[in-house]
């Protein structure tokens, strides 16, 4: 059954003016639909809790998790999104694993024969041999693999305080994934294993870096040149430069020394980094109004502003053909031109013209949308969520008449 988090309380709250600022839209014979590969924006997508999302399920049927002896149950995971503003002691190891999990499925998702050690995407592979964890206290690092209750498990230790804020960022939740391929290259029948030798710095290595047959610490240092080159490519803007620099900086200053033969060359990466920038609204209530994409023109969104608050309202049909009605929790932080926002989305049904249903009977979450304004006048949102998953490039169809303009774009 799907639950309704706290933070979904306040939209309720404000429900009554919303319906009174809300447009019917023209009810269109169509819904598109066009699939959402990758990751767009890590930092965004990080600050959605694990649970939130609509496959959550799916990873935990993927991955079972134990914890000092006893299996989680998943169900019983609290988080509230966003990530970066949940108390840290909310922000459980059994919440990170299953946030690394969710990112190394949306990483390559949909991609095939682009790894050098598999033919398979980062998760597919993870799952064809391993599918669990094991959570310890006092455990330093990992190993892999052992048979619990008939599933193939990995091994690491449980986290302080410190570890579980840094694994809040793409920094930590990326390096926890390179340390799970690592681990998962064990249990394969043709991983050329470590050596325990003086001739590297470690105590233990692999012989030599070689892409046609890479040990552990091989597919670490390849994923960090990976996503520090762009090959896989976590979008955003921001400082991206700087997290380019440290992904490189990484992969070089650790990963790099862990090889006795065939050492790799430096990871240089782009200097430039994309072209990307963020800018103020100096009003954002002109934001507010109905939005539509011309090209799935039978559906739309609005917008509302009130005050510090804003909330978005979708308009369209479900993957049945049914109508679909769906609310967004409440955001509070500043809209910004070419900024990433993602906000868990809830549908409301239930009840009849004259007995609707009120409050918390009537809504279930739904998914999420990703929102990102280029300017006053165009934008972009991603969905995904329960009917599945589709793109818009939106335009204004009627707003509140307030100017919006005068965008001060920053570097």
């Amino acid at each position: 059954m799907r639950k309704i988090p706290y933070q979904f309380v306040e939209t309720l709250e404000v429900f009554p003016r919303i319906l009174a600022l809300i447009f019917t839209i023209i009810l269109g014979t169509f819904l598109c639909s066009s699939s959402m590969a990758g990751i767009t924006d890590i930092d965004a997508f990080l600050e959605m809790c694990p649970t939130d999302d609509p496959i959550f399920e799916q990873l935990t049927i993927d991955f079972a998790l134990m914890k000092n002896g006893v299996w989680i149950d998943p169900t019983e995971l609290t988080c509230t999104s966003p990530v970066s503003k949940l108390p840290i002691e909310e922000w459980t190891d059994e919440l990170i694993f299953y946030q690394t999990i969710r990112t190394m499925y949306y990483m390559d998702f949909g991609q095939t024969e682009h790894l050098p050690w598999t033919s398979l995407s980062l998760y597919d592979w993870m799952r064809k041999l391993v599918n669990g964890a094991r959570i310890e206290d006092g455990v330093i690092g990992g190993s892999c693999c052992s048979r619990i209750d008939g599933r193939t498990v990995f091994l690491f230790g449980s986290s302080d305080e410190f570890g579980r804020d840094f694994d809040r960022s793409w920094r930590g939740i990326l390096h926890n994934l390179s340390f799970y391929a690592h681990e998962r290259r064990h249990s394969d029948p043709d991983d050329p294993g470590h050596t325990r030798t003086v001739c590297c710095d470690g105590p233990a290595c692999d012989q030599e870096y070689n892409e046609a047959n890479l040990g552990g610490y091989g597919v670490s240092f390849w994923l960090l040149k990976q996503w520090a080159t762009r090959q896989i490519d976590l979008g955003g803007c921001g400082d991206i430069v700087g997290r380019l620099s440290t992904l490189a900086s990484d992969g070089n200053g650790v990963f790099r020394t862990r090889f006795c033969t065939n050492i790799p060359v430096p990871t240089v990466f782009d200097m430039n980094g994309p072209e990307c920038g963020a800018g103020t609204f100096e009003d954002r209530r002109g934001l507010t109004g109905m939005w539509y994409d011309p090209a799935l023109d039978g559906e739309g969104f609005n917008f509302i502003v009130d005050g510090s608050r804003w909330v978005v309202i979708y308009y369209g049909y479900s993957a049945s053909g049914e109508r679909l009605w769906l609310i967004s929790g409440v955001y509070y932080d500043e809209i910004q031109a070419g900024k990433t926002v993602v906000l868990n989305m809830y549908e409301y049904l239930g009840g009849t013209f004259d007995s609707p249903k009120p409050g918390t009977d009537a809504v279930l979450p739904w998914g999420s949308v990703t929102i990102q304004f280029d300017n006053c006048s165009a934008g972009k949102i991603q969905m995904f969520g329960v009917d599945g998953e589709k793109m818009s490039e939106i335009v204004p169809l009627i707003t509140a008449g307030v100017t919006c303009e005068n965008i001060e774009l920053t570097e």
